[in-house]
């Protein structure tokens, strides 16, 4: 696994910055991920057992990676690649880190950053996700942190969650709920029915529908102690309430974040 190229990082580099840094070489910036110990598994347990409890498909763990986070994600990036979906080129890779090149700015950036302007990326960004769960792949994490924008062109990074094969359409329909719910999130109010439409003009209806029946399992659970889902802020709770709410009342109009 262990090679050699121009894109090897210096140890002193590695031992001076977090778990993924970006990093120049010969004038090119790439993304450098290092090996990581394994996650607590009880962060998994409980989320599993959360969604034995209520059944809610957004609830629904991904399988636990096989081997380390190096060995998986680089398998990933390498799978969904050969599919002809956007994901970054695999430049380097040892049994510690591994490199990635730059595929622009994060969508969540992007649209920070370019006003009114830059809003016609959403709906793009949904047909990109419908083309890769068109290509029977699913990703797991599409918040819009995990998107990039690159001359004009969605790609996708962050290949981390292991999807079950036997559960892959409701993953999808997840992909769509995680990547609605970051718009909410970080201020951009999804126009919720256009953008389900814009990833599919003939089913859209249908799957606002099925993201419909399973937020109202959360409109419930608002009502009983949100401090039991301790990985969300209060601000994400709010967020998470204020989108149950447009999903039942059909949604509201994009704009820019404030």
């Amino acid at each position: 696994m262990i090679q050699s190229n121009r894109y090897a990082i210096p140890e002193a580099v590695l031992r001076a910055n977090r778990h993924v840094f970006s990093h120049m070489v010969d004038g090119e910036r790439v993304w450098v991920k290092k090996r990581r110990p394994d996650k607590n598994p009880l962060g998994w347990w409980a989320q599993k057992l959360l969604y034995a409890m209520t059944g809610n498909i957004l609830l629904m763990p991904p399988d636990r990676p096989t081997g380390d986070n190096v060995t998986f994600e680089v398998s990933m990036l390498r799978k969904v690649s050969a599919h002809g979906v956007n994901v970054p080129e695999v430049l380097h890779v040892t049994d510690t880190y591994f490199v990635l090149r730059e595929v622009g700015v994060s969508l969540e950036n992007y649209l920070r950053d370019n006003g009114p302007t830059a809003l016609n990326m959403i709906p793009q960004a949904a047909v990109a996700l419908k083309d890769l769960h068109d290509r029977g792949l699913a990703h797991g994490g599409t918040q819009i942190k995990n998107l990039t924008v690159n001359d004009g062109v969605i790609y996708f990074i962050d290949f981390e969650e292991n999807i079950p094969e036997k559960h892959l359409r409701l993953f999808q329909v997840r992909d769509v709920f995680l990547f609605l719910l970051s718009l909410e999130r970080t201020g951009f109010n999804p126009d919720i029915p256009a953008l389900c439409r814009a990833y599919d003009p003939n089913g859209g209806e249908a799957l606002l529908d099925q993201i419909r029946r399973a937020v109202r399992q959360f409109g419930l659970v608002r009502l009983a102690n949100w401090r039991l889902l301790s990985r969300f802020s209060m601000k994400d709770i709010r967020n998470m309430c204020r989108f149950v709410d447009k999903v039942e009342s059909g949604g509201s109009t994009m704009k820019p974040a404030s």
